[in-house]
């Protein structure tokens, strides 16, 4: 393992206006930076804006898009249908919840066979239910979907802000050289760039808040913004569409193309967060771009989830390993793994090797 990757959020580091250099929450990077320093280790940082910025932008006068972040998983289904029911996948006791991710009402005590189709919500724990179940079930959980406020990134006071955080950001770690490299908030709700999914919200981005050309313009502001303040520290813009169309797929290969058009070198770059055992998939913006920018820039992956001892039937290998070679193979200098996979001395040997396969190990 050759580092670490400290990734928090805009409204922890500044949950109320700074009004000197000093007055933020560093602790956390702080903290991560000074460990990695003392094994020897490097860092990435990335801060998040999107649904994680604090209140006090919109208290400013920023103005809140209220974005559907994920549909919400409960105990027993998975997923709202476009007719508004909902299949069941499994059945029992809060079955598939998963406190970490899972979003909705956990409720025990529920008891609906699989494969029934929820048909009408009655109350938060009664709802009918399709045949060959019995007409109702109690005690069950109700998906719901999860919606926050998330500022505009080309709204003047976000940019205000947000630049003022970038600024305060790299005065603190851009000269620091443990630092492999940042990643970009502020393009979509999360560290990722994806800004929006539903129809709902994305016949409201296009058709009131003006669409992909102000998020184009948005995001190019945010990549000049860390280009100009991380001036000697590679910076990723980690790759998502914006909206899940093929004009939303032109947007970010457009964004990623002013970033290496403006910040040539090692020095804009791009990561992609769906590794995988078999992915990305050959058509996708990491295979796309991961290989094209790798020969002059600091390029990457971040597994899509933790991979644990997984093995592939067909190989008969660790999921994880045949995820680092895929990755490898795309051209990355580094891939991000989640922690528990780190952690487990199984997957040690398959990690050690991997690393002096990567290009940073060369």
């Amino acid at each position: 393992m050759q580092g670490i990757a400290l990734r928090t959020h805009w409204d922890r580091v500044e949950p109320h206006e700074h009004a000197d250099p000093n007055d933020f929450y560093w602790d956390y990077l702080d903290q991560g930076v000074a460990a990695a320093a003392a094994h020897g280790k490097k860092v990435s940082i990335s801060v998040t804006a999107g649904v994680t910025c604090p209140q006090w932008l919109f208290d400013a006068g920023s103005p809140a898009f209220y974005v559907t972040e994920q549909y919400g998983y409960s105990a027993i289904t998975d997923g709202v249908t476009t007719a508004g029911s909902t299949t069941v996948i499994s059945a029992g006791d809060t079955a598939g919840w998963d406190s970490s991710v899972s979003v909705g009402l956990q409720i025990f005590g529920g008891s609906i066979p699989a494969g029934a189709t929820i048909v009408a919500v009655n109350s938060s724990n009664n709802v009918t239910i399709s045949a060959p179940a019995t007409q109702s079930a109690t005690g069950v959980a109700v998906t719901t979907a999860q919606i926050e406020p998330m500022p505009l990134p080309w709204d003047p006071i976000f940019q205000q802000k947000w630049g003022a955080f970038i600024q305060a950001l790299a005065a603190r770690y851009g000269n620091n050289p443990n630092l492999a490299y940042v990643v970009m908030g502020g393009p979509g709700r999360r560290q990722e760039s994806y800004f929006c999914f539903t129809p709902y919200d994305m016949d409201y981005f296009n058709n009131t808040l003006g669409g992909l050309p102000n998020w184009e313009a948005g995001v190019e502001w945010i990549i000049d913004q860390y280009g100009t303040y991380f001036p000697n520290t590679p910076f990723m813009l980690a790759m998502g569409d914006p909206i899940p169309t093929s004009d939303g797929d032109a947007s970010l290969e457009a964004a990623v193309w002013y970033g290496m058009a403006q910040h040539p070198g090692n020095h804009f770059g791009v990561m992609s967060c769906g590794l995988q055992a078999y992915g990305p998939g050959p058509n996708s913006n990491g295979a796309e771009f991961i290989p094209m920018l790798s020969p002059t820039s600091t390029v990457g992956f971040q597994f899509y989830i933790r991979q644990g001892e997984a093995i592939d039937p067909v190989t008969g290998r660790f999921n994880l390993d045949l995820g680092l070679e895929r990755g490898i193979g795309f051209g990355a200098h580094f891939i991000e793994v989640y922690s528990h996979d780190c952690d487990d001395p199984v997957l040690a040997p398959v990690l050690t090797a991997a690393a002096t396969r990567l290009l940073w190990g060369r």
